[in-house]
């Protein structure tokens, strides 16, 4: 019932109904006695204060008996009775003509079930209406009618929303995520839409389902996502130099050794190219501080300083930077080690071993097309997960005669046992946004935010799943090839860089001792005994 009347009305028309200015922080919000001069939000007639029981800080749940205080909801035990159902003693979910039930149970009576006062289906209903009804009622109330007419693409959008999952729709408005707030915002406001708005309008995680749902709709530009928040947090930590003329000098490396080379970048940018980049960026921020703490600036640096910096155990990419600043006459000359570099291991899987979990994986119903697909191209070809999830829709054809897929210069052609998983990877594209599944017209591998491809961290997790360790599967493709491709074949037919393929091919070469222990290692054979 309605506070002051005698009429039924449910809960979003009640409160809709109890918005009102509050009288003590001025927001308009839902509102205790609203209409009155003691209208206040919950947040301000409910303010935290000290439970009585644990201490802590907490929203007041109820006055204790004594009414000395207030106990936190948390330290009020839940209503527990015998469950008239399954008999146990569990929290009530509700009851019928008096009996209560548990959460379990109470769902399963055929008396929590009404007829949906919208479309008559006979269901557990919210706010009267059945989960269909309710999650669509949300949407026009998210994207009313005269806006949806206002624009086609937003009529669009909102045909796509009717379509998805009831239980979805309604979890997130019940939720009261971001996104479902934010979405009527910008598409209220047309001046909104920009990605300069959403920065601030909250975190990527909070943002990214609006921003993708806008772009697949052309009401949004797109943008290299992971890019755009390298530069956000690059300009925040250059702003962290104190130093006028040692900042302009970082700002110019970073321009000159990593803006340079990832605005050429035809693809997406990935984690992994950003994440030592920030490193780097990071180190050199350090230096700085730890050069000026001893008095000094980069100008007066030294070969000595620079070797106790490292010493002391900090990050050791600084040999690119103390070059650049050397030539441009920023610094003395010096020098830093480079960074180590991953060597080629001869730890791999055995031939037979890659031959089975290959059967395995290909066999296997419950394993997604897309999995399958790049189990096969990594087991057979060495092909990482960096550069399978960079397949577009056009790199693979699927005819009745062949499956081809270019990876590299040159088409290659998958076996039998993967045309099944590269057709089905190639017409299955769809990528996950905001309430439904969106068809990704780029990406055979398409990724949460629109116009980018899946993590390879991502595909590498799901094929670990499917019980195929990523490392030892590429090194095991890799030795095998080598042997029997020269490296430009290699190259031209896997997209494997033509320095990497050389040094695979060197790697394994006849008077590799190391290659020739890992073979004896994993095919069980004494070492040979050699008589001088």
């Amino acid at each position: 019932m309605f506070h002051g009347s005698e009429k039924a009305i449910c809960k979003p028309c009640s409160d809709k109904a109890s918005v009102d200015t509050c009288t003590i922080c001025g927001n308009e919000r839902q509102c205790r006695w609203p209409g009155t001069a003691r209208a206040a939000c919950e947040q301000c007639s409910n303010p935290r204060q000290p439970c009585v029981s644990c201490g802590e800080v907490r929203l007041r749940h109820k006055r204790t008996e004594d009414g000395s205080g207030y106990l936190c909801w948390a330290c009020v035990p839940p209503i527990i009775e015998t469950c008239t159902s399954c008999g146990d003693a569990r929290i009530v979910n509700g009851r019928i003509e008096g009996r209560p039930f548990c959460p379990l149970c109470y769902p399963r009576q055929p008396e929590s079930f009404r007829p949906c006062t919208s479309c008559g289906t006979i269901t557990r209903l919210i706010a009267k209406l059945c989960p269909r009804c309710r999650a669509d009622q949300m949407i026009r109330e998210m994207v009313p009618d005269e806006l949806a007419a206002s624009d086609a693409r937003i009529a669009h959008l909102r045909e796509r929303w009717f379509q998805g999952a009831p239980s979805k729709i309604v979890y997130a408005f019940e939720r009261g995520t971001v996104a479902c707030t934010l979405i009527t915002r910008v598409l209220t406001a047309p001046s909104l839409r920009t990605h300069a708005y959403l920065d601030q309008a909250g975190s990527e995680y909070q943002t990214r389902a609006v921003r993708s749902v806008l772009i697949d709709h052309g009401l949004l530009p797109p943008r290299d996502e992971l890019l755009a928040r390298f530069e956000l947090w690059l300009d925040s930590a250059l702003a962290e130099i104190p130093d006028p003329g040692e900042q302009r000098t970082v700002t110019q490396y970073a321009r000159w050794r990593h803006l340079r080379a990832l605005r050429r970048n035809t693809m997406p940018s990935r984690s992994g190219q950003l994440s030592w980049r920030r490193l780097e960026i990071a180190g050199i921020i350090e230096l700085l501080e730890w050069i000026h703490t001893r008095g000094g600036s980069l100008v007066s640096l030294t070969q000595a300083d620079v070797d106790e910096w490292l010493t002391g155990g900090r990050r050791p990419f600084l040999h690119h930077f103390l070059t650049w600043t050397a030539r441009a006459g920023a610094s003395r000359p010096l020098t830093a080690p480079r960074p180590p570099s991953g060597a080629l291991s001869p730890q791999a899987m055995s031939d037979e071993e890659r031959w089975r979990l290959l059967a395995d994986v290909t066999s296997d119903p419950s394993i997604n097309p897309h999995t399958k697909l790049a189990a096969g191209l990594m087991l057979m070809f060495g092909v990482r997960a960096a550069k399978i999830v960079q397949l577009r829709a056009e790199d693979v054809t699927v005819t009745d005669q062949a499956v081809v897929v270019r990876l590299g210069q040159e088409p290659l052609v998958l076996p039998a046992e993967l045309a099944p998983a590269a057709a089905g990877a190639a017409s299955n594209r769809t990528a996950p946004r905001m309430f439904v599944e969106s068809i990704e017209q780029e990406w055979v591998y398409p990724g949460t935010r629109a116009g980018h491809h899946m993590a390879p961290d991502t595909l590498n997790t799901r094929l670990r799943a499917a019980g195929i360790p990523p490392r030892l599967a590429r090194t095991g493709a890799l030795i095998a090839l080598a042997q029997e491709l020269p490296p430009v074949v290699l190259s031209r037919l896997t997209g494997l860089d033509i320095s990497s393929a050389i040094a695979w091919s060197n790697a394994i070469g006849a008077n590799s001792t190391a290659y020739a222990a890992a073979v004896v290692e994993r095919v069980g054979m004494p070492l040979p005994v050699v008589l001088h």
